[in-house]
């Protein structure tokens, strides 16, 4: 099940940069108030037909080991357990165990 959740997050993320120029663009064709309204019309229906995977909101950032896409760290791309459970195996260089 996992990688069934990371498989989907990766094809989300590689559909978003496909279609990320040519989104941009049509969403400048529809905020300028200087094209002719039809224009811009179809340029807004032409942005509504974009598939639910190419759209920025769906991509979210998600484990690399659990595939878990709450509690993720950034800069290591893992959630906090598997963080800790590499970080006490040694398996993050850089990484110890903090005492003050």
């Amino acid at each position: 099940m996992p990688q069934a959740r990371i498989f989907k997050d990766k094809l989300y993320r590689t559909t978003v940069a496909q279609c990320e120029p040519l989104r941009n663009a049509l969403r400048f064709m529809t905020r300028n108030e200087q094209l002719p309204g039809p224009v811009r019309f179809q340029a807004q229906t032409a942005l509504n037909s974009f598939p639910i995977s190419a759209r920025k909101t769906a991509v979210r950032n998600r484990c690399l080991e659990t595939g878990r896409a709450r509690w993720v760290l950034r800069d290591f791309g893992l959630t906090r357990h598997a963080f800790l459970h590499q970080a006490r195996n040694g398996l993050l260089p850089g990484v110890g165990k903090s005492s003050w």
